[in-house]
């Protein structure tokens, strides 16, 4: 009987292995979603700020160029 024990014991060493994976995945995933949601932000805020100083300078309000913007 003891082989038994030796299969419950690999299988239980696979499941662990397929938990890590999994997690290892899921916390891979969530730092690069994460990191590109920044650098999209911080690359597109320049750009907003670039066209917002250009619409006032039209001749535009602030408000209206926001509007336009977003």
């Amino acid at each position: 009987m003891n082989w038994s024990k030796d299969i419950f014991k690999n299988i239980g060493k696979a499941i662990r292995k397929i938990f890590f994976y999994f997690f290892s995945l899921i916390i891979i995933g969530v730092i690069a979603g994460v990191s590109f949601f920044l650098m999209v932000e911080q690359s597109n805020k320049p750009c907003d700020d670039q066209f917002i100083q250009g619409c006032i300078a039209a001749g535009l309000s602030e408000q209206s160029c926001k509007d336009k913007l977003y």
